[in-house]
Formats: C-alpha cells, sequence, structure tokens
C-alpha cells in the first residue's frame, strides 16, 4: 500500500484493534518506520500470513483513491463501463494510495470504484471491460471463466507469414529463470491462438513510409530486415503473455515487446492492442460485440 503518515488519519477507524496495529507497524503511521511484514510478524507476535491477511482486510476497506489522466470510453450502459485503455498505464493500481491506473481514472469520472472483470497487460492498449455492480460483474466474469468470452487483438509482428491463416497451440509454463516471464512448455497450461495476416510491409516499404510521415527517418538498421506484419489474434484461453509468447513461437515476434521480442525505435511500445470484444450483456439482452479503435501512435 506504501502509504504516507496521515494519509488515511480518517479512514483508519473503520480498522480493528488488530488491523489498526498490523497497519501502524506496518507503514510507520505513528513513528514513521516502515517495516516488513516480516519484521511485523515479529514485533507483534504474530504469523507472517497473519499479518499479510489482515494488511489484505484492512486495505480492502478503504476506497481506492482517484488519479488523474485521460480517460476515453467506448461504451456506458446502466450495467457495463467500457474504455479504449491507454498504453503503459495499468488496468488496476497495486496498491490504493499510490501510482496510477484506468481504475483510479474511473474513480475520478464515476466518483466510485467500478468492478474490473477482467485485464490487460500494462503496455497493451484497447478495449477493458468494468462492471458497475457486483451482479454485472459476476455475470460476465462467469463468462471469462467458462471461455465464452471472444477477443480480438491487432498487433504488428516482425517477419511476414507464409499463410494468410494459422493457429499455434503450446501450452504455457513459468520461465526458467526470469519470474516475470512464461515461456511455451508442452506441458504447461494449455493454450491456443489463432492469427490471419492482414497486411504487410517490406522494409524498404516501411522505411519510405517513415520517412514521409517523420522529420526524424528511423534507420534502415533499426528495421526488421524481414519487414514487418499487421495480424489478428483471436485467443482461445487467457493465460499471462500468452499472444506474445504464442507469436514469438509461430517465428513472428511482436515489435516492441521488451520480453519476447524486438525493441527499438522502429517500435517504441508493444505493438498489441486489443480491438474487439464480444459478451453477453449482464442485462440478459443478448451479445455484444465492441471495438476499440487502435491508437495513434500504433496506426
Amino acid at each position: 500500500m506504501g502509504l504516507k503518515k496521515g494519509s488515511m488519519s480518517e479512514e483508519i477507524d473503520c480498522f480493528t484493534k488488530i488491523e489498526r496495529q498490523v497497519i501502524n507497524a506496518r507503514f510507520g503511521l505513528e513513528d514513521g518506520v516502515k517495516r516488513s511484514p516480516d519484521e511485523v510478524a515479529r514485533m507483534l507476535g504474530l504469523t507472517l500470513q497473519k499479518v499479510r491477511e489482515y494488511t489484505r482486510t484492512a486495505s480492502r476497506k478503504l476506497p481506492i483513491r482517484a488519479s488523474e489522466g485521460p480517460v476515453t470510453v467506448v461504451h456506458q450502459d446502466s450495467e457495463i463501463i467500457v474504455v479504449n485503455k491507454p498504453p503503459d498505464v495499468r488496468s488496476q493500481p497495486v496498491h490504493r494510495f499510490k501510482g496510477d491506473s484506468v481504475l483510479q481514472r474511473l474513480v475520478r469520472v464515476l466518483g466510485y470504484a467500478p468492478c474490473l472483470v477482467h485485464r490487460l497487460d500494462m503496455h497493451t492498449s484497447g478495449i477493458l471491460v468494468f462492471a458497475l455492480n457486483p451482479k454485472a460483474a459476476q455475470i460476465i466474469i462467469k463468462q471469462f471463466t467458462e471461455r465464452t468470452v471472444r477477443k480480438k487483438y491487432l498487433l504488428i509482428a516482425e517477419g511476414v507469414p507464409n499463410k494468410e491463416d494459422y493457429s499455434v497451440e503450446v501450452g504455457i509454463g513459468l520461465h526458467p529463470s526470469v519470474v516475470h516471464k512464461r515461456a511455451p512448455d508442452p506441458r504447461g497450461q494449455p493454450a491456443f491462438t489463432s492469427f490471419t495476416l492482414l497486411s504487410s510491409q517490406s522494409r524498404d516499404r516501411w522505411l519510405n513510409h517513415t520517412a514521409q510521415r517523420s522529420s526524424n527517418p528511423i534507420e534502415a538498421k533499426d528495421f526488421p530486415p524481414a519487414g514487418a506484419s499487421l495480424l489478428l489474434a483471436a485467443p482461445r484461453t487467457g493465460r499471462r503473455h500468452q499472444i506474445r509468447i504464442h507469436a514469438q513461437y509461430s517465428g513472428h515476434p511482436i515489435l516492441g515487446d521488451d520480453l519476447y521480442g524486438r525493441v527499438g525505435p522502429c517500435a517504441p511500445r508493444l505493438a498489441l492492442h486489443a480491438y474487439e470484444i464480444t459478451f453477453e450483456h449482464p442485462s440478459g439482452t443478448g451479445p455484444m460485440t465492441l471495438r476499440a479503435p487502435l491508437t495513434d501512435d500504433l496506426v
């Protein structure tokens, strides 16, 4: 949570006695000394599990703080609000008092925190759905759990696939050495993604196009030698980093991907955009398909 001294003085009365003791010790609200969960456990004679449990239950009693930043609403009704998430912004906050996220921006717009029913990676842009009440959230989350939600992504990948339509079906597991990465693993969680080639450009055409649009043309060495392609990806499962890993596995990694692909001037950020989503509206009115236009940096 990373609380500053006095930052929740008005809300702390909602805590139980033990929650107050844990929060005070953990974040130094009284003595200014921040402590690790292990230190708090020793200090208060609690187990580490209990310290984490009390920290979690206490934090849930506090309102999520609003943050500044633009919000582009794609659709809103009495049950849901759907936005076009910008790149490099988290879907939800790491904790309630620090940083920026789409959820916190919606708190500013709505006056309360909606229910996030799915997430996008921080560097991915595109369509993101929030429910405006717990019942609507439960209905939509159930669809994600049962894999009836259909999603489509646009991405710019290195090279040109040999086929117009192809699919990748390989499991995804933990990376053997990097904690925050995943890796193809036949014994991992099952994962399936279909890809469709929409258009492609050779390196020469891309260089010429960039030179016409920019006052600072990018050098040839910064472009993929085999050119690049605009692909439509439709994941059937929803594993972490699934599209990014399957794109790399197929030999056409996503440009701007600092974990699985090529980074550099040709792609200032991860060239992955959640373009379309189809799900049953929680009101029972039937299926709804919504789209989020590409952000300007990928057009």
